[in-house]
């Protein structure tokens, strides 16, 4: 334990007195009988020894106390600081839930506007997104980039907004010229959505939706790695939810028309993994889609 300045001058002081009066004694040993001689010396080494023992246990003391209110005091403030830190968390999980509600009902209002436009395709655009989330999570995609599929395929169909609605509607087969005003909705949905700042890429998901692996999709004939791998699996979802429904220009094909499709064309254009999970959920693991549309 460290002393004070003046604790180690009293402390020196009582060892050179005891040295002094041992010195005294052994010049006087030759007058006085060394036993006794010895027997002083020995109680004043004792009562030197006692002085200096009890100041370092009263400065040992002070430390103790010292130290215990020190860590008394930081005991305290880690609780306290604690305590705010769990209380702050506790609003920003409810903020982040507040905020996760509000991106939620905003995006479902989005897709209703879509299918008010287009009533033939009510409900699609949810059941594509049960769909490519079932998918993803089959493929043990991360969470994060499964809830972003959950919210793209919600409304990756948006930029129809932009299409005439006669056309969305026309019971008989579209002209060529109808097929490429259809065509164009990925890119309107892209423009709508690019300067949303979503922490997925959503935008760029509704633009290459339509994309196939052989290079032989729109809008930009991009091929394998270069499309997303959310762009693929959305893909095979609305490709299977499509052709699985009724259109105004057909009946719906049926579920066993559509995996047969993705089968078919799996590697050209459909991602092999992502169409082979999809076949892997029907056909084993007894998904269905949701929904009275569908000749299965």
């Amino acid at each position: 334990m460290k002393l004070s300045i003046r604790e180690k001058i009293e402390c020196k002081g009582l060892i050179i007195i005891s040295f002094c009066t041992g010195l005294i004694y052994w010049v006087l040993d030759s007058l006085i009988p060394g036993q006794i001689i010895i027997r002083v010396s020995t109680f004043s080494l004792f009562v030197v020894y006692g002085i200096f023992n009890q100041k370092l246990l009263n400065t040992h003391k002070t430390a103790v106390a010292s130290l215990t209110h020190s860590r008394d005091t930081l005991e305290e403030t880690v609780k306290t600081r604690t305590s705010e830190l769990i209380r702050a968390n506790e609003e920003r999980m409810q903020n982040i839930d507040r905020l996760r509600k509000t991106l939620n009902s905003t995006i479902q209002a989005l897709a209703d506007t879509v299918e008010v436009r287009d009533p033939y395709t009510a409900g699609h655009q949810r059941r594509v997104s049960d769909l490519a989330r079932a998918i993803a999570t089959e493929m043990c995609l991360a969470a994060e980039q499964i809830d972003g599929i959950r919210i793209t395929s919600v409304i990756h169909d948006i930029g129809k907004i932009s299409v005439p609605a006669e056309i969305l509607s026309k019971p008989t087969q579209l002209s060529n010229t109808e097929f490429n005003l259809i065509k164009q909705h990925s890119e309107s949905g892209y423009g709508i959505l690019k300067d949303i700042d979503f922490i997925w890429p959503v935008a760029q998901i509704v633009l290459q939706h339509h994309e196939r692996i052989n290079g032989s999709g729109y809008p930009r004939a991009l091929k394998g790695e270069e499309i997303l791998i959310e762009a693929r699996i959305l893909a095979v979802a609305d490709v299977v939810e499509a052709m699985a429904s009724h259109r105004p220009y057909r009946p719906g094909l049926g579920i066993d028309a559509a995996l047969n499709e993705i089968e078919k064309n799996r590697g050209i254009f459909y991602d092999k993994t992502v169409a082979d999970t999809c076949l892997i959920l029907f056909r084993e693991k007894g998904f269905k889609l949701e929904g009275h549309h569908y000749k299965q």
